[in-house]
């Protein structure tokens, strides 16, 4: 029996596997959706973005730093 795939809403926090930089594991850490396809769409694209509290990495290029 198959399972029902999950629907993620645009803002919600999920938990999603990242992989290391060796590309031979991964960890489950927070991510933050920020696209989510239309479930009438029969495409499945979901964006995320990794979250981190890890503030000596915000000066990275392509890092944008969000203060709440």
């Amino acid at each position: 029996m198959m399972q029902p795939k999950p629907t993620y809403e645009r803002g919600e926090v999920i938990l999603d596997l990242f992989p290391y930089s060796n590309l031979k594991a991964a960890k489950g850490r927070p991510a933050l959706v920020v696209h989510a396809t239309n479930p009438q769409i029969d495409l499945s694209h979901l964006i995320v973005s990794m979250l981190t509290n890890r503030m000596f990495r915000a000066t990275h290029l392509h890092r944008v730093t969000l203060i709440l």
